[in-house]
């Protein structure tokens, strides 16, 4: 009675152990969902441009898409530098590690908006501003924060370009070419050392 006892509960033993070892093989079958390691961001920054004229700020919001190490968006700015503008750009950037803190490269280009403040104007002729081309580059690091958010310390060579038309009198002239007008071509090269936040 006691073996028979003995073999009753090894059979049940084999079957649970059996059991275990198929539910095991179907379970490792079943493909693991990986998260996605792509989503919306969004940067804000201001900072300093210097070039030959006197140090001037600057104001940044981007916003794009985070896919691994790569970053994407479209941008807006005011700048002050020597003439107010408003570069809109894309903002292409690539973070060197997986790492949420890590330094990066960054590239941008785009167009630049004039919106001429009053006194940057000449007090004895009338100029017409039209918009130029934008373009920024340079390296940064980012230090992590809570979640996703960082904070961006970045520094980069960065030119501005604006296009205008300056009459020697304040007369205007509806058909062109107009007398006594001139075509200029502004090309601010500079330096740009700028600070942010990344969400």
């Amino acid at each position: 009675m006691i073996r028979k006892n003995q073999s009753f509960f090894l059979m049940i033993i084999l079957m649970c152990v059996a059991v275990c070892a198929s539910a095991q093989e179907k379970s490792s079958s079943v493909p693991k969902v990986k998260k996605c390691s792509c989503g919306f961001s969004s940067i804000t920054q201001g900072g300093l441009a210097a070039g030959e004229s006197l140090p001037q700020g600057l104001v940044q919001s981007i916003s794009g898409i985070r896919y691994k190490e790569w970053f994407a968006g479209i941008g807006g700015a005011v700048d002050f530098y020597h003439f107010r503008t408003i570069p809109v750009f894309i903002d292409l950037r690539r973070y060197l590690t997986e790492k949420i803190t890590t330094p990066f490269i960054y590239v941008d280009g785009g167009v630049n908006l004039p919106w001429i403040m009053e006194h940057e104007k000449p007090s004895y002729s009338r100029e017409d501003f039209k918009a130029g081309w934008y373009f920024d580059a340079g390296l940064g690091y980012r230090l992590a924060l809570s979640g996703r958010h960082g904070i961006l310390l970045n520094v980069g060579y960065s030119e501005k370009n604006l296009n205008s038309r300056r009459w020697m009198t304040t007369s205007y002239c509806p058909v062109e070419p107009c007398p006594d007008s001139e075509s200029f071509n502004y090309t601010f090269k500079r330096y740009v050392f700028k600070l942010g936040w990344q969400f």
